[in-house]
């Protein structure tokens, strides 16, 4: 994830990155990445920012090209700044915040500070 609201995957012997998608959060200015989480052992991997939205990604190989599809977004209303897969890989927690971890640029005092608890099976995922 980036400033810049790109998601990249990366190969371990590569110095670039194989596959980069522009504004995976949409197109504003401040829908930076400010979370992401990947699941050990498996293609899918999750991002956050303050879009509204928590995405869900898999990673495909083909035989020339990476390729990254969401595969799934969760609603969830504030700041996503932190996010981790539970062991068993059924459940996504997201800590969701009034504002960005890193500072107090914006505040939207509408949200409650708190953990989003997403099972996976819900939305059809397999893992």
């Amino acid at each position: 994830g980036a400033q810049g609201g790109e998601v990249s995957l990366w190969h371990i012997s590569r110095k670039k990155p194989v596959k980069v998608v522009e504004e995976a959060h949409g197109a504003a200015d401040d829908h930076w990445i400010a979370s992401m989480a990947a699941l050990p052992y498996s293609d899918l991997m999750a991002t956050g920012s303050n879009d509204g939205t928590v995405r869900l990604w898999r990673s495909e190989a083909t035989k020339d090209n990476r390729a990254l599809e969401v595969v799934a977004e969760v609603p969830v209303k504030g700041f996503v700044n932190a996010m981790a897969f539970a062991n068993s890989g059924r459940f996504l927690l997201a800590g969701v915040g009034q504002e960005h971890r890193l500072g107090r640029w914006w505040r939207d005092g509408s949200v409650r500070n708190g953990l989003r608890l997403v099972p996976l099976p819900d939305l059809g995922l397999k893992v």
